[in-house]
């Protein structure tokens, strides 16, 4: 019962060298102090690496508290895509720059040169997940354009920020999301939106929720009447939904993939855009109603079923499917090499 998710004892946070040298200063400090953790568990992780940015400051007499140190590294994982960033930076998210000259040995980071990268895997995605938490949890807060770039840039939901978000938000509801996002302007990045889909049904997971209801928090988003989904980009993988009786509108599918899915005679598709790779492998998608649907060449391949006036189209999309081909595989009028 009490085995870690994630196997391995160097892959646990308590097992890492900065965390041990940290409980082993405290029981030296005080051997016979019994010591409390006063964070939730969603928060135990937040409060251990304040734990460790409070304790390099003491070490060092550094003038930057251990809260603005973390808002710091939490602002330059959400501004960049990269995993390496310039020393220099430090100073303009909150660093005082007196400290910026003895940050070679932080517990939290590596330092190659002048530019540094964080020194655990987790630690890149956690700081991202954090910014979006605090936005999360602050419905009054604009959302920044970083913020956005985080939910962008993650859209198809494979990356472990959506998992640190889930841990850092397990109490915050369904509805409390739908309303954040109806909020938004998502001009501009409309893809991001498909984030909150994936964050939405990873919370559904932890409750354990039925294939209907993880459908529902999905018509949630869309801020309509019950069974009506519309307006929403998909991007990435979405399985165990159960869409009999939904009306799909104005919705934008995008290099996606659906498996375990209910659908019927009662599932309308309208006015909806196929784009990119798209895998199918549900009972009964065919017999799904289609009206004013559009596809591009790749996705019409796998979609044609969902367009209007198939027989017509049968041509034009065998002529495109044997175009990628060719692009694919042929070159200058010789086999393409590998």
């Amino acid at each position: 019962a009490n085995a870690p998710s994630t196997p391995g004892a160097r892959s646990q946070f308590a097992n890492l060298p900065a965390c041990v040298a940290l409980i082993a200063d405290l029981v030296d400090k005080d051997p016979d102090r019994a010591f409390e953790i006063s964070a939730s568990p969603q928060d135990l992780v937040q409060e251990l690496l304040l734990l460790l940015c409070d304790r390099d400051k003491q070490r060092k007499a550094l003038l930057t508290p251990g809260h603005i140190q973390l808002t710091a590294f939490s602002q330059l994982a959400a501004s960049s895509t990269s995993t390496s960033y310039p020393v220099s930076l430090l100073s303009a998210t909150g660093f005082h720059q007196m400290d910026v000259d003895h940050i070679n040995d932080h517990p939290l980071v590596k330092v190659r040169g002048n530019e540094f990268e964080f020194a655990y895997e987790f630690l890149d995605p956690y700081f991202k997940a954090q910014l979006l938490a605090t936005w999360l949890k602050s419905p009054n807060t604009v959302i920044s354009s970083d913020a956005m770039g985080v939910m962008l840039a993650n859209s198809n939901g494979r990356s472990s920020v959506i998992e640190h978000l889930a841990g850092l938000c397990s109490d915050t509801t369904s509805s409390e999301i739908a309303k954040l996002a109806q909020s938004i302007d998502w001009k501009g990045y409309t893809s991001a939106k498909s984030f909150l889909l994936h964050l939405i049904l990873a919370l559904a997971d932890e409750r354990k929720a039925s294939h209907r209801e993880r459908a529902a928090v999905i018509s949630e988003i869309s801020g309509k009447q019950e069974k009506i989904i519309d307006n929403i980009t998909f991007v990435g993988t979405f399985s165990r939904l159960d869409l009999r009786g939904y009306s799909v509108s104005h919705c934008v599918f995008s290099d996606c993939t659906f498996s375990d899915i209910g659908i019927d005679s009662s599932t309308h598709f309208e006015h909806c855009r196929f784009e990119g790779e798209i895998s199918i492998d549900v009972k009964n998608w065919k017999l799904a109603g289609a009206k004013n649907n559009s596809a591009d060449s790749l996705a019409a391949i796998v979609c044609g079923f969902l367009l209007d006036d198939n027989v017509n189209k049968n041509r034009e999309i065998l002529l495109d499917a044997f175009s990628i081909a060719l692009q694919k595989f042929w070159h200058n009028g010789n086999p393409r090499r590998s």
